[in-house]
């Protein structure tokens, strides 16, 4: 397995699952971090760009580049490298920051559902009825040390806000006549960019994405890429990674923990690992489901044929999810844990081996 590190050099911009038609609608809206679908695009180009010369077809190319599969896809700067906080974990307003980005977790607990419950499942996840205080919104990190503890159920972590770490730019642009290249009348659009970049204490710290990746073994030790939308570029080079460790596992309960978002035949729930695995799902936090197309250079039904075409429009599972399950023993749940730990879980939907591409790299932790 080998890590890069990739830094933008401009502002980043990734599109959401929602429909954008310039001329009908004036605002395009983002999202960050990138879905594992971009990273993987834009690695698999980058190593065509380094390999092809002048006249060679990139129909003979592009099936080699599918040997790439992404391992793990993180955030680091120079302190930390960090994942996204677990859905089981919580964020109050009521004397629980340390700064103005920073927080306090509480850990959710797992507890038999009320009579009145409606839930799929015998338990679900909920606060200390002691616990006072407002949740706060927006998304949140934790760091690896972080995530290690809670994995292993030492202590709860520290979160930090993401939106510390970058600022929002708005970009005015208008489109063009494709011939003329003249400015048409009505096309005036915005997008939301974003820098992942900040001045903290008189100093820029600049956010980073950590991907580690097998396959594609020549890939080239540093360089430039193209990143997102309107063709913004970043820098990469290679660094040493970081793995985390698979917890002690005591008895034959635990809990997935998703670091990227994760794609099943069965909307929410992954039916086919849980059958695969012989596991009986307990509860689970999921959040708010994503949309995610894409852009297909060579769709599978026509592989002869370079024909790009949009992707078919999925939901997908966020990260930071997390599902609590139960094994028939220690024994089954140990063995459960070590194939799924660090691994992607997504299924294989509309013939794209989504797991290969990062979607639904899971974490075993302890209950």
């Amino acid at each position: 397995m080998k890590f890069i590190s990739i830094k933008a050099n401009d502002t980043l911009f990734f599109r959401d699952g929602r429909p954008f038609s310039m001329g009908d609608d004036s605002f395009a809206s983002s999202i960050f971090p990138p879905p594992p679908s971009v990273i993987y695009g834009a690695l698999r180009t980058a190593y065509m760009s380094n390999k092809c010369e002048n006249g060679v077809d990139l129909n003979e190319w592009i099936p080699k580049t599918e040997a790439l599969e992404l391992t793990s896809i993180l955030l680091h700067d120079k302190e930390n490298v960090y994942f996204p906080m677990p859905e089981d974990l919580l964020v109050l307003d009521s004397n629980n920051q340390l700064t103005d980005s920073q927080f306090k977790t509480i850990q959710l607990e797992l507890d038999l559902k009320p009579s009145y419950s409606n839930s799929l499942t015998d338990y679900h996840l909920t606060k200390n009825d002691k616990i006072k205080g407002k949740k706060i919104e927006g998304q949140k990190i934790i760091s690896a040390i972080g995530l290690e503890n809670y994995l292993n159920k030492a202590k709860n972590p520290v979160a930090w806000l993401l939106s510390s770490f970058y600022e929002n730019e708005m970009k005015t642009g208008i489109g063009r006549n494709k011939l003329s290249h003249v400015a048409e009348n009505g096309r005036l659009y915005r997008i939301n960019t974003y820098r992942p970049a900040k001045e903290i204490g008189g100093k820029i710290k600049h956010l980073k994405i950590q991907i580690g990746y097998k396959g594609l073994d020549d890939f080239p030790n540093n360089g430039i890429l193209a990143l997102g939308g309107e063709r913004r570029t970043a820098s990469f080079n290679h660094l040493e990674g970081i793995q985390i460790d698979l917890p002690n596992i005591e008895s034959n309960r635990f809990k997935i923990y998703l670091s990227t978002p994760a794609v099943f035949v069965t909307g929410w729930y992954p039916k086919t690992l849980f059958e695969k695995h012989d596991l009986k799902l307990l509860a689970a936090n999921v959040g708010s489901p994503m949309h995610l197309g894409g852009w297909d250079l060579r769709p599978k039904n026509n592989s002869s044929i370079l024909k790009p075409q949009p992707k078919p429009m999925l939901q997908f599972v966020p990260a930071g999810s997390v599902f609590y399950v139960e094994a028939k023993n220690i024994e089954s749940a140990y063995e459960s844990a070590r194939k799924i730990h660090a691994c992607s879980i997504s299924d294989k939907i509309n013939d794209t081996d989504y797991a290969r591409q990062g979607f639904g790299i899971a974490y075993i932790g302890k209950i």
